[in-house]
C-alpha cells in the first residue's frame, strides 16, 4: 500500500507519495489541468507497481473534481479528506503536502478502519445524491437572501419617504402592493431604481419557485427527508437539506454528537482545577 499526501490548490497541487515503510517515494508539483493530472497517476501506479494507494487532502471550495478522479482510479483504495491542520509558522505547500501524506502513514490503520485520530478531523464524503441536495438547498437559501435584500431595497425607499403607510396591504408581498409600487410617484432616479428592484424581486420568486419544485421531487426519493418532515414546522426544503448534511447517522455515536456537528451544544474549556 502506498500512501499520497496532496496539498491541493487552483492552478497545481503539491504531493508527497509514502512506501509502506513511510519513505518518501515521490514529491513533486502537479499542475492540475486533466491530462497532467492523468499523467502524475500513471507515475503513481508505475511507482507501485501492482500496490493500490490512499490518498490524503484538506478539505477545500473545489476539492470534489479531485475526489471523484481519484475514486474512479482502480489503484485508488480510497480518499479520505479532512480538516485544515494547524498551520505552521514555517507553512509552504511542500511541507503541508509531507505533513499530510506522515500523517496518514502513521496513523493508516485507524483512519483505513474508520476509527477517529486525535488530532485529525475526517470530513465525510457526501453521495451524488447528497452533494446534489446540497447543492440544491443551498441554491433555494441563496435565492431566498437575494429576495430578501431587494425587498429591504424597497423598504428603504418607502422610509425615505414616509410612504408605507399608504400600501394598500398590512402584508408586504401581495399583488396589490406590487401594482401599487409600479404606479408609485417617485423622483426619476428613484423610480428607475424601484423599476428595477421589482424586476429583481419578479426574478427571484420565478427562481425560487423552479427551485422548489426540484426540491419537492428530490425530497419524494429521500426517505430521510420525509421522516425529517412528519415533525411539526419542517417544511420540506428544511428536511431535505438537514437529510442532506447528516449522511449515514450511524457516523454520529451519540445524539449530543448530532447535535454538536450543527453547533448546538455550547463549547467546554476548563482546565486544572
Amino acid at each position: 500500500m502506498f500512501y499520497l499526501g496532496i496539498d491541493l490548490h487552483r492552478k497545481q497541487m503539491t504531493v508527497s507519495l509514502r512506501n509502506e515503510l513511510g519513505d518518501v517515494v515521490l514529491r513533486r508539483q502537479v499542475s492540475t489541468r486533466w491530462k497532467k493530472v492523468d499523467e502524475f497517476l500513471e507515475q503513481v501506479h508505475q511507482a507501485g507497481a501492482e500496490e493500490s494507494y490512499v490518498a490524503i487532502l484538506e478539505v477545500c471550495g473545489f476539492h470534489d473534481w479531485l475526489v471523484k478522479r481519484l475514486q474512479a482510479d482502480g489503484r485508488c483504495h480510497d480518499v479520505i479528506v479532512v480538516q485544515p491542520m494547524k498551520r505552521s509558522s514555517r507553512k509552504t505547500d511542500r511541507r503541508d503536502a509531507h505533513s499530510l501524506s506522515e500523517i496518514l502513514w502513521i496513523n493508516r490503520d485507524r483512519l483505513l478502519r474508520g476509527d477517529r485520530v486525535q488530532g485529525v478531523r475526517r470530513v465525510h464524503v457526501p453521495s451524488e445524491d447528497e452533494e446534489q441536495d446540497r447543492l440544491l438547498t443551498q441554491m433555494r437559501d441563496s435565492l431566498t437572501r437575494k429576495r430578501t435584500q431587494t425587498l429591504n431595497q424597497i423598504h428603504k425607499i418607502l422610509r425615505r419617504h414616509n410612504l408605507e403607510w399608504d400600501r394598500p396591504t398590512k402584508t408586504f408581498q401581495t399583488q396589490k402592493v406590487r401594482q401599487w409600487l409600479k404606479k408609485l410617484e417617485l423622483g426619476e432616479v428613484e423610480r428607475l431604481a424601484m423599476d428595477q428592484l421589482l424586476t429583481q424581486w419578479t426574478l427571484w420568486d420565478e427562481q425560487i419557485c423552479a427551485v422548489d419544485a426540484k426540491i419537492k421531487v428530490r425530497f419524494e426519493r429521500n426517505e430521510d427527508a420525509q421522516l425529517l418532515a412528519t415533525m411539526y414546522g419542517v417544511s420540506l426544503f428544511m428536511a431535505l437539506a438537514i437529510a442532506c448534511r447528516i449522511g449515514p447517522i450511524s457516523r454520529f455515536p451519540r445524539g449530543r454528537s448530532l447535535a454538536n456537528f450543527f453547533g448546538l451544544t455550547p463549547r467546554h474549556y476548563s482546565t486544572g482545577e
